[in-house]
């Protein structure tokens, strides 16, 4: 992962660079302008010949090309911006994921000794106090439970690993849940692993 402040310099150096080319145009264009008018003021006090508006209509035709070039270098530009300040808002917003992905084991681990343990030993009672307060402190920074038993397969929230066929149950319903699926805001962090009904 690339650290914050790595992005943030590189975004400024390729703003810089947007910026110092738009300027240069800018600045050609300018020069050019500046070209056509002098030429225009001699053409008054001269006679018109060919070649001298020959070269007036090429001047203009430069100036055109270079005024197209820069707007659309412009809107470039513009658009380069606008898409790099969207990625970063992305980046900050789901800058707790990959944390996340990182919990998950320990949440697994915890499901799997309060499983094989009852309640009323201290030792349970200690393992479960930890496991809900661990729970809460992630449900608090947004991560939240995908909820699968019961409810039709989503394949983009869920991940079938096994088939069951119940025939009191409806097509393509989950029946069991093998592991918990997570997901922050709209983004799924692990889907769930389940047991999808199979007539």
């Amino acid at each position: 992962m690339i650290p914050q402040e790595d992005k943030n310099t590189k975004t400024n150096e390729e703003e810089k660079t947007m910026q110092d080319t738009a300027e240069e145009e800018l600045k050609e264009e300018q020069e050019l302008i500046q070209e056509v008018d002098e030429a225009a003021g001699t053409d008054e006090e001269a006679a018109p010949d060919e070649n001298h508006e020959d070269e007036l209509k090429k001047l203009a035709d430069e100036v055109a090309e270079l005024k197209d070039k820069y707007t659309r270098l412009y809107a470039d530009f513009e658009n380069y911006k606008k898409r790099a300040a969207k990625d970063k808002s992305s980046a900050v917003e789901y800058a707790k994921v990959p944390v996340f992905e990182k919990m998950l084991p320990v949440l697994d681990n915890f499901d799997r000794s309060l499983n094989s343990g009852t309640s009323g030993d201290p030792f349970y009672d200690g393992v479960a106090l930890v496991s809900r307060q661990l729970r809460e402190i992630l449900s608090a920074e947004g991560l939240t439970e995908i909820e699968s038993i019961g409810k039709p397969f989503d394949p983009v929230m869920m991940n079938a690993v096994m088939t069951d066929n119940d025939e009191e149950q409806d097509e393509d319903i989950v029946t069991e849940e093998l592991q918990k699926g997570y997901q922050y805001k709209d983004r799924v962090v692990r889907p769930s692993m389940v047991k999808v009904n199979k007539h």
